[in-house]
């Protein structure tokens, strides 16, 4: 049985990476690859499998055999700024495939995250088939959209305009200005009214097909720190009890508080039943009224505005006005 680590890449390391990455994505082989480990590996986490049976180039134990990216990104969620991690650069070389990587190294960064009460995470997909069974559902299709030029115009205009956006630093703006061919990848196109527009060119899937479009896929990581950015219309009360089958802290039940102004989530131990999402619940008066079952994946759609939102949620103010128009 082969045996593989788990490692968390440090600084020094993050290049050892680049030989996996440039075999799994060989259309960025070359100079996109290097921009990209020059720009994005400065403050990133890369997650890897290695085999402990096979030596590298420089007769090191422990070929890189799988890998994650988590880019950090700083956000604005609707009433708050914060550090949300993006996933990028999932690979697995050939002799590895179908032996769980992928699964395991998306346990590890949900654990990091979740450590770090990020409210969600999200990605770009090939293929949306792979990561819907790790609870990804898809919340945005990108689209050109038009920023003033100047950092500080940008974020307060897309703070008034949306509810869940990249905002933008020096950092940021170095590297889309870094950027190599940007016609080959997301571009940043500068235009006459002191705005730029980022745009992103559609690619096929790696399995041929022609109907990849650039689409974002989110998944809830820390629970209560996404329901603490929300508000609702009216003062509320509500109950949820939700089952994460992956992320087991967050399968339970909620109080949640929530009005114009103020958000607040208490995880509440069960009344009867465990916190099995069938398990029944006594409720006094007519309490029973503001309780929901669902599963996180659902929450997701339902909170991000791609399905209507169940009765017991009707007053919440969802995250509808969605741009992440990053690559990577």
């Amino acid at each position: 049985m082969m045996l593989m680590d788990f490692r968390q890449l440090r600084q020094e390391e993050k290049r050892n990476s680049l030989p996996l990455y440039e075999e799994a994505f060989p259309e960025d082989k070359g100079a996109y690859a290097a921009y990209y480990y020059k720009w994005k590996c400065r403050d990133n986490e890369i997650f890897v499998l290695t085999d402990c049976e096979r030596t590298d180039l420089r007769g090191q134990k422990g070929v890189i055999c799988s890998m994650l990216h988590l880019n950090p990104y700083h956000m604005w969620i609707s009433t708050d700024s914060m550090i949300l991690h993006y996933i990028v650069a999932v690979a697995t070389a050939l002799p590895y495939r179908r032996r769980g990587c992928m699964r395991r190294l998306m346990m590890e960064a949900f654990s990091w995250m979740y450590n770090r009460k990020e409210p969600f995470t999200y990605l770009m997909p090939a293929n949306t088939s792979y990561y819907e069974p790790f609870g990804f559902r898809v919340i945005y299709e990108q689209k050109p959209v038009f920023f003033p030029k100047n950092t500080d115009e940008a974020n307060s205009w897309a703070i008034e305009h949306f509810d869940v956006v990249t905002l933008r630093d020096e950092a940021y703006v170095q590297f889309l200005d870094a950027e190599p061919e940007p016609d080959s990848v997301s571009e940043c196109t500068e235009t006459d009214n002191g705005f730029y527009s980022e745009s992103m060119e559609p690619e096929k899937s790696d399995s041929g097909s022609n109907d990849w479009k650039p689409q974002i896929m989110c998944r809830i990581i820390y629970l209560p720190r996404l329901l603490e950015c929300l508000r609702a219309d009216r003062p509320e009360m509500l109950y949820l009890r939700v089952h994460d089958a992956l992320i087991g802290d967050n399968t339970g039940l909620y109080c949640w508080t929530v009005n114009q102004k103020h958000s607040h989530v208490t995880k509440v131990p069960s009344i009867t039943g465990g916190d099995s999402i069938s398990g029944s619940i006594s409720f006094p008066g007519n309490i029973k009224e503001n309780y929901l079952e669902i599963e996180i994946e659902e929450l997701a759609r339902q909170l991000f505005g791609v399905s209507p939102l169940h009765p017991v949620l009707s007053h919440i103010q969802i995250l509808s006005r969605i741009c992440i128009n990053e690559e990577v």
